[in-house]
């Protein structure tokens, strides 16, 4: 079976507030891009975004949680971790899941 996506943890150290995140690309090229976005201002991700400004990108782990088999499957996974890990009330999260990056 060939992996589609991943769905994966960033975990502030500092605060120990989590994002439940969904990609397409490498990981490392989305926390990227996350934190380019956060730290030009942007606010595509109202709750991690200005974390990331406030911590910096060193106050943040980031680990791979699954990997999904389709688009499907990708969007399942990050809705059924986001609601286990309860990242809306208690973390970064505003939806219970969205479209991939």
């Amino acid at each position: 079976m060939s992996m589609f996506g991943l769905i994966y943890l960033a975990r502030n150290t500092v605060t120990n507030e989590c994002y439940i995140g969904a990609t397409i690309q490498p990981l490392r090229n989305r926390w990227n891009k996350h934190v380019s976005v956060a730290l030009r201002g942007g606010s595509d991700c109202p709750k991690l975004h200005p974390a990331i400004r406030k911590y910096g990108k060193a106050a943040f782990e980031i680990q791979i949680l699954a990997q999904a088999k389709d688009a499907d499957d990708l969007v399942a996974l990050e809705e059924q971790f986001i609601r286990e890990w309860d990242t809306v009330c208690h973390g970064y999260n505003v939806l219970y899941g969205r479209k991939a990056q």
